[in-house]
């Protein structure tokens, strides 16, 4: 709730007109509570921004390696690449110890649309399962990190020795703070 002030432009022109927006009056949430909803829905979906960035890259990446594998011809090189593709994959899509950027990028989506279905103050439950899925999220953001310095990093080394482009680099998303 507030006083605003509505903006369209059509063909250079401006028109300004004031708005009052007020809250519902069938609402009986204080305006605390309506802005602590708000703050963790934007926590949410910030995490779930992050999610599938991170997942559209683990992606791009897992494509790209299953090209450059055709050609690979020394036992050290498939056997790099055998293992890249194992961590691609679980970053993508998870394992039972450690979800994935695609299974965190559902379960933030989920607990968003929790966030935004009530008129009151996020329970307490709620709370503790966004910062459940955010630390996930940053673990495997950390992991991510750490694949693309290390392994990607000396996989492309080798990927140079046999004639093959480079995975893609990538600047990873930033972590989750719920």
């Amino acid at each position: 709730p507030g006083q605003y002030e509505v903006v369209l432009t059509v063909n250079g022109q401006e028109y300004r007109q004031p708005l009052t927006v007020r809250p519902d009056p069938r609402v009986h949430a204080s305006l605390g509570d309506m802005q602590a909803q708000l703050a963790l829905e934007r926590k949410l979906a910030q995490a779930m921004n992050a999610s599938y960035e991170a997942w559209q890259q683990a992606h791009a990446a897992h494509s790209a390696l299953s090209e450059d594998q055709k050609g690979l011809t020394t036992k050290e090189a498939t056997d790099s690449a055998k293992k890249l593709d194992d961590a691609l994959s679980a970053l993508e899509d998870g394992k039972p110890e450690a979800p994935g950027f695609g299974p965190l990028n559902r379960d933030l989506g989920r607990l968003l649309t929790m966030a935004g279905t009530g008129d009151s103050r996020p329970a307490q439950t709620l709370y503790s399962a966004a910062q459940e899925e955010c630390d996930s999220l940053n673990h495997s953001l950390t992991r991510w990190q750490d694949l693309n310095q290390h392994e990607i990093a000396a996989f492309n080394a080798l990927l140079e020795k046999n004639g093959k482009p480079a995975l893609p680099a990538v600047k990873v998303p930033s972590v989750c703070t719920p």
